[in-house]
C-alpha cells in the first residue's frame, strides 16, 4: 500500500509541495524528492501535517520528516535558500513538529527540541535571534512531551505530567496571566521555554490561535488573549482545535464552534457527525460519510470551488458558510489544514 498527499489553496511560496507557485481550488498531488527521483506515492504512512505561514511539514510513521515552502529564514529546517520546491527530507528522526508564521520547532525521539527560522519576538526560545540552521535548545523537561503547538508568534507544549511550558509573544496574556511581572506589567515576550501558570487547576487539553490560547479544564474552556473569557461545556469534549480567532471541539460526536464568524468560520449547525476534522487559520475540513468537506474563509481556493450560487460581493465569493465537498472516496486516512491550505492524505493500492 502507498500514500498520496493531496493539497489545495494558497501556494505563493510553494507551500503546497508541487512544482509551481500558483494557488489551486482543486486538489493537487504533492511531490516528494527521494534520492534523485520525484514521486507522488509514498510507501511510508503520513501521520501529521503541520503548516506555518507559508511552509509545510509532513511527518511520517517511521519518524522521517519532509518540508517545503518559504525558507527565507531557514524555517523549513533545510539548507537555507529562498524556497523549497516540492517536499525534501529533513535530517534526523522525529517525534513531532510545530510551526509558527516564519519559524519551526522540531521534537526528536528523545524529547529534545530543535528550532529554526525567524525569532525576532523570541519565537525560537533563544532570545531575539534568527537561526537559518536548526539549533538544539539547552533544556530538559521533567516529563515526556505529549503535545506541542505553535501559532503566529508563540509556542506551548504540554508534558505527560500535565505541566505547560511556552515561549514567544505574550503581550496579550496568551502565555498565562501569572507569569513573572516587571514593574507590575506582563512581559511582552518570554525569551525561553518557561513553565506556565494560567490559574486553571485542572488542564485536560489546550490549543492556540493567533494571539490566543484555549485551555480545557473539564467544565470550561478558558480563553487567554486579547479578551479574557470562558464558556461552559456541559459534557466532556473530545478534540479541541483552534483557528486564529475561533475554537472548535467535539461533544456527543458533533463539532461545536465558538468565536469569530465573519467568513463562515463557525461550522454549520447541520453538519454531520465527523469521522475526523482539522482546523486551519480561518477554515476547516470535515471527514464524514466517505467525503471531505470544507467550510470557512476560502480566499485562496482552500475550500474548493463554490457549489452554491454566490453574489458579486468579494466577501461572498470567498466565504463558505456551508459544507463544501472537496473530495469523495473511502480511502481518506488523514486531514491537515494550514494558513489557507487544505490537505488530504489518501491510501493507494
Amino acid at each position: 500500500m502507498g500514500y498520496k498527499v493531496l493539497s489545495c489553496g494558497s501556494n505563493g511560496n510553494y507551500q503546497l509541495g508541487i512544482s509551481d507557485d500558483e494557488d489551486y481550488n482543486t486538489l493537487q498531488a504533492a511531490q516528494f524528492h527521494i534520492d534523485d527521483k520525484v514521486v507522488s506515492d509514498m510507501p511510508d504512512k503520513p501521520i501529521k501535517i503541520v503548516c506555518g505561514g507559508n511552509h509545510t511539514f509532513v511527518l511520517f510513521e517511521s519518524g522521517s520528516l519532509y518540508s517545503c515552502g518559504q525558507n527565507t529564514y531557514g524555517q523549513c529546517a533545510l539548507a537555507s535558500r529562498q524556497h523549497i520546491v516540492g517536499f525534501h527530507q529533513v535530517q534526523g528522526s522525529w517525534k513531532d513538529v510545530s510551526a509558527g508564521w516564519e519559524f519551526s520547532v522540531l521534537v526528536n525521539k528523545h524529547d529534545e527540541l530543535f528550532v529554526c527560522g525567524l525569532g525576532l519576538k523570541h519565537e525560537l526560545g533563544l532570545g531575539s535571534i534568527t537561526r537559518t540552521e536548526m539549533k538544539k535548545l539547552d533544556i530538559k523537561f521533567p516529563s515526556p512531551i505529549n503535545k506541542i503547538r505553535s501559532c503566529v508568534n508563540h509556542t506551548i507544549l504540554i508534558l505527560q505530567n500535565g505541566e505547560l511550558h511556552g515561549w514567544g509573544n505574550c503581550r496579550k496574556g496568551q502565555l498565562g496571566t501569572l507569569v513573572a511581572k516587571a514593574n507590575g506589567k506582563l512581559p511582552s515576550t518570554l525569551t525561553s521555554p518557561t513553565k506556565l501558570n494560567f490559574g486553571v487547576e485542572q488542564i485536560l487539553d489546550f490549543d492556540i490561535g493567533r494571539d490566543v490560547t484555549y485551555i480545557y479544564s473539564g467544565t470550561h474552556v478558558y480563553i487567554f488573549g486579547k479578551t479574557k473569557e470562558l464558556f461552559t461545556v456541559e459534557k466532556p469534549i473530545g478534540s479541541l482545535k483552534s483557528m486564529w480567532s475561533s475554537v472548535h471541539y467535539t461533544c456527543d460526536s458533533k463539532i461545536n464552534s465558538y468565536g469569530n464568524n465573519s467568513h463562515g468560520q463557525l461550522i454549520p449547525s447541520t453538519s454531520p457527525c465527523p469521522r475526523s476534522f482539522e482546523i486551519g487559520s480561518e477554515h476547516g475540513l470535515l471527514h464524514a460519510n466517505n467525503k471531505v468537506y470544507a467550510w470557512g474563509w476560502g480566499e485562496h481556493g482552500n475550500c474548493g470551488v463554490h457549489s452554491k450560487p454566490v453574489s458579486s460581493k468579494l466577501e461572498d465569493q470567498v466565504t463558505f458558510n456551508y459544507l463544501n465537498e472537496i473530495y469523495s472516496g473511502s480511502n481518506v486516512i488523514l486531514l491537515g489544514c494550514g494558513c489557507a491550505t487544505s490537505w488530504i492524505i489518501v491510501s493507494t493500492v
